[in-house]
């Protein structure tokens, strides 16, 4: 009898380790047992964290369906109403992986913290709206466009885009600034200005709201025209401490390609990522949710293909102010890569 306790305290023992990376807590029986008859690691859990819309569809199945990435993990999902919180989440461990604006993942880099980039999701999700009659780009000569964010990467994108057709910030254009993005849709809803520059899904909420709307720039398929470039800006981007990465390889791989797979899913059915999102956040409504996904362009790319679209919009970052990307273009190890 004693031997047989013995064995049953060893094996206690023994589950209860934890590996480093991710958060920790205790094995339950089914991960122990996983763990005694395989060669896996012990029981832990992963924290995703995202802002709300176009990320958190990004995970909507994944985390609805809260199905196991790897065996004997826990992967828990957190969205985000107040998108200010993410750098705090990074910096402080709390976070294992998150959806952060593409700058964002630069910044923290320069601070010297173990987050490394992954791939891109988001291919840009801004838009310009009128209830106007305009023909071309250049007739916003002499208009006055109402937007949010001075200063901040949505509006640098749009002034660059203005220069390159010949545009003049402040002098051929006005900017009408407000708080958010939700102010300047109220304020274009209510007619204090007749140009709006939105983000998704904002833009389908004004769509629906002010009949006789009219979507006059798409500015991802004008950044890919008016800048050289074969692909739009990559706006947000998935990051993972260093730590998981080597401690846990095989769930960041597997974490990965579930990514990939709950994106194509959210395309392929918007009434139903649009439902699975509206459970995850507050105020946008499924049916809206839905509506705007064919204009979020959401696509996985991991981060050696990424690079070269990622560098670009760096360099006009870094070009309109060094501190958009944390003062410098990350290095190599910047970039996650699986071993080849």
């Amino acid at each position: 009898m004693k031997k047989h306790y013995v064995i049953a305290f060893l094996f206690c023992c023994i589950t209860a380790m934890l590996c480093a990376g991710g958060k920790k807590e205790p094995a339950t029986a089914a991960q122990a047992k996983s763990a005694g008859n395989s060669s896996a690691q012990a029981a832990y859990t992963v924290k995703v964290v995202v802002p709300a819309n176009a990320p958190a569809i990004c995970i909507a199945k994944m985390a609805v369906d809260n199905a196991a990435v790897a065996d004997g993990t826990v992967t828990e999902y957190e969205v985000l109403q107040a998108p200010d919180m993410l750098q705090a989440r990074l910096l402080s461990g709390e976070a294992d992986i998150a959806i952060v604006p593409s700058n964002l993942s630069a910044i923290l880099y320069a601070k010297g913290t173990g987050v490394r980039l992954a791939g891109a999701v988001v291919w840009g999700i801004l838009y310009g709206l009128t209830s106007e009659s305009i023909n071309s780009i250049e007739d916003l000569k002499g208009k006055t466009i109402i937007t949010f964010g001075r200063g901040l990467t949505p509006d640098v994108t749009v002034r660059e885009l203005l220069n390159a057709y010949g545009l003049i910030p402040d002098k051929d254009v006005t900017f009408n600034y407000v708080q958010s993005g939700q102010e300047a849709a109220a304020a274009f809803i209510s007619g204090k200005g007749s140009f709006v520059i939105l983000p998704e899904p904002m833009v389908s909420m004004v769509l629906t709201k002010k009949p006789g709307t009219k979507v006059f720039l798409d500015v991802q398929n004008a950044w890919k025209e008016k800048l050289g470039s074969d692909s739009s800006y990559p706006q947000a981007v998935v990051v993972v401490q260093k730590k998981l990465i080597e401690n846990h390889p095989d769930y960041v791989a597997r974490f990965l390609a579930q990514l990939e797979q709950s994106i194509n899913w959210a395309k392929e059915n918007p009434k139903q990522a649009g439902e699975a999102t509206a459970k995850l956040q507050k105020g946008i409504q499924a049916p809206l949710i839905a509506k705007g996904i064919s204009r979020m362009n959401m696509q996985f790319v991991n981060a050696e293909q990424t690079r070269p679209a990622l560098e670009r919009y760096f360099s006009i970052l870094y070009k309109a102010d060094p501190k958009f990307i944390g003062g410098a273009m990350p290095q190599d190890d910047f970039y996650y890569t699986t071993a080849k």
